[in-house]
This record gives C-alpha cells, sequence and structure tokens, in this order.
C-alpha cells in the first residue's frame, strides 16, 4: 500500500486538493476514436473494473456533468455514442469522489480544423489499484485501437487544471522535483507534441509503430533493458521494474530500471 500524498487546498480544504498522487493510463492516438472504437474500449474496461461512475460529459465545451446509471448506460452505449464525431468528439465519466476517484476522459481533435493534434483516451486510477489487473488492462487495450502514437502508465500527479491552475500546477513542479518516478502532464501542451516522440519513461511506456518505425534501435535498446516488454498490433510496451516506484531523490530511491 502506497501512503496518500496530497496537497489539500488551502482555501478550501473540504473540496478536491490541489495536487493528489494516483495512477493512470494515457494513450495518444494519430485520429480521433470513433464509436466502434470507443465502444470497443469502454466495453474492455466495464468487463475488467466493473462501473464505478455516477456521471458524465461531453468533453464540448460548456456541458455540465449528467447521471450516469445502468439504463443511462445502456441509453449512452446504444444511442448516444454512435453519434461520436458528429455533435460530440469525446466524453467524460467520473465517480464523484473527491479523492482517490476513477475516471475515464476522451476525445478526438477534428483533423480538418485542429490539424497536428493528437487525439487520447485517459483513464484514472487510485493510487493502490490491482498492478497485475492494471499491466493486463494496458496490454489489452494496444490491440483495441487502430493505431496508437505513445503512452503511458504508473504514477502521477493530478492537479487542478481550471480554477486553481496557477497554485496547482506551481505545487506540482515543487513535488517533481523530489519524486522523480511520478509523472506529471498538461493535457493541452501534451496533445500538440505527441507526433514527435513519446513523452517520457514511466512504469508503462508504450511506442507505437509510427514512432518505433523511426527508431529501431532504440526499440531494440528498450527491450533489453525493459523488465517487461509485449508487443501487440504493432505497439510496444515496456515495463519498468517489477512494481511502480515514486523515486524519492531525497530518501535515493534507485531509478536504474527507469533509465
Amino acid at each position: 500500500m502506497v501512503a496518500a500524498l496530497i496537497l489539500p487546498d488551502p482555501e478550501d480544504p473540504t473540496d478536491a486538493p490541489l495536487v493528489e498522487l494516483k495512477f493512470h493510463l494515457f494513450l495518444y492516438l494519430p485520429s480521433p476514436p470513433g464509436p466502434r472504437t470507443s465502444r470497443r474500449v469502454l466495453d474492455l474496461y466495464f468487463q475488467t473494473w466493473g462501473d464505478p461512475f455516477k456521471a458524465y460529459a461531453p468533453t464540448s465545451f460548456g456541458y455540465r456533468t449528467s447521471d450516469w446509471n445502468p439504463a443511462i448506460r445502456a441509453r449512452f452505449l446504444n444511442s448516444e455514442l454512435p453519434r461520436l464525431r458528429t455533435r460530440h468528439w469525446g466524453y467524460a465519466f467520473t465517480d464523484g469522489k473527491l479523492v482517490d476517484s476513477w475516471q475515464i476522459q476522451f476525445h478526438g481533435f477534428k483533423p480538418a480544423s485542429e490539424p497536428g493534434v493528437a487525439s487520447f483516451f485517459r483513464f484514472d486510477f487510485d493510487r493502490n489499484v490491482d498492478l497485475a489487473r492494471f499491466v493486463s488492462f494496458a496490454e489489452a487495450l494496444l490491440t483495441a485501437f487502430p493505431a496508437v502514437l505513445s503512452g503511458s502508465g504508473g504514477y502521477y500527479f493530478q492537479g487542478l487544471p481550471r480554477n486553481k491552475a496557477v497554485s496547482s500546477y506551481s505545487a506540482i513542479f515543487a513535488l517533481a522535483k523530489r519524486y522523480w518516478g511520478v509523472e506529471v502532464r498538461d493535457i493541452d501542451r501534451t496533445v500538440e507534441h505527441a507526433y514527435e516522440g513519446f513523452k517520457c519513461v514511466s512504469w508503462l511506456t508504450v511506442v507505437g509503430e509510427q514512432l518505433g518505425q523511426r527508431a529501431p534501435d532504440s526499440l531494440q535498446i528498450g527491450m533489453r533493458a525493459a523488465t517487461r516488454h509485449v508487443e501487440r498490433a504493432g505497439n510496444h510496451m515496456f515495463q519498468a521494474g517489477a512494481t511502480p516506484i515514486l523515486g524519492d531523490v531525497n530518501r535515493q530511491e534507485s531509478l536504474n530500471h527507469y533509465t
């Protein structure tokens, strides 16, 4: 069990924290996910983890969350999701918890009006998620998409990117200087550069076929260095160490598997 690493909001300790240590899986995609791909991924998620969600909303700007329950899920999968990439290009689902929340978010950027921006699927878990099930889920996802650019899985610092962005990201920056094994991210920025290469080495690092073909020698080096390597549908997943680490430099925690 990993101890909680949470920085509460000093202005409202009862609200969502400024920073929280979470576990995530993030995949960058070369094209917007369509209805069939998204249905395949959601079905895989529900089969693996069940359905913990209480609310959902389109990722289109200005939409509020709506309730989520078994009846609404059936309506969404059968009627709403098939219209993906018409009015809406993605959705977000949450269990409503302020701490240790589980979330899914996926969004497709329009090729004509938003060229060069990578689409994505994001899965957030609590910091003590079942690791064996997590790895199996990540591996299965490699074959769920027509193509993957890159991705990562492991610890990350979740912040508040909207109304508390400045104070939240400042706190994340300070923590990241100590915990080198924990990923940080700004989705709005990283999607603009995902075609250039993979973001960083994480506990799980995914390199898609398109990026892997640019540097086959680097793939071979990664295969030799990884604790575990799998290839599915041309996508490579490298695992660094048997378990993820925080990489606490104050405690001189070794980062050998990550470097």
